[in-house]
């Protein structure tokens, strides 16, 4: 019992970190109202959905990337945000997913990570939204360009995510099974 909840302590933590360092490795696009970020985060979400379930996808997701958020010095007002959307979105894919990358079920796969990336593209405008209003004193127009904007980020980075992760998940997987048994 303590050796699996360690185990899974040590999964999340792992797996947490990958997203963290994801979201480091990242293209910084200035806007004339802000700057936003196409980085690699999402795809160890979903990895780590995939091959982990959706609790310790989930916790890997916002752990991660929220501490990328605080520590990142731009995002820092967005980490409560990431958090929850990054949970949802990993916690989402994770439950649809049921592992069933180990029985090969390919489409099962490709839907869960579709349905739980599209909960990341829907949420992170909207947790742009809740920010600039209150950094835009509640200005109509700047928060409105932003949500757009992030929007098609969130687009670019989801589709750069599910094409990446499910053919690492795929890889991961036959290794994965040796390590459960250990």
């Amino acid at each position: 019992m303590v050796k699996n909840k360690i185990k899974n302590l040590v999964i999340t933590a792992m797996m947490a970190s990958l997203c963290f360092l994801g979201s480091f490795i990242s293209i910084k696009i200035p806007l004339p109202i802000g700057t936003t970020i196409i980085h690699f985060g999402n795809i160890f979400m979903l990895v780590s959905s995939i091959l982990f379930g959706g609790i310790r996808g989930g916790l890997s997701a916002g752990i991660g990337m929220s501490l990328y958020d605080i520590f990142s010095g731009t995002f820092i007002s967005y980490a409560p945000g990431t958090f929850i959307i990054k949970f949802l979105s990993g916690f989402i894919c994770g439950k649809l997913c049921n592992k069933s990358i180990y029985s090969g079920n390919k489409k099962r796969v490709i839907i869960a990570c579709i349905i739980g990336i599209l909960i990341n593209i829907i949420g992170s405008p909207i947790n742009t939204i809740i920010i600039k209003m209150f950094a835009n004193n509640f200005e109509i127009m700047p928060i409105l360009i932003s949500a757009i904007l992030d929007l098609g980020i969130s687009i670019i980075n989801g589709i750069i995510a599910v094409i990446s992760a499910i053919p690492i998940a795929f890889y991961g997987a036959k290794y994965i099974k040796y390590i459960e048994k250990l």
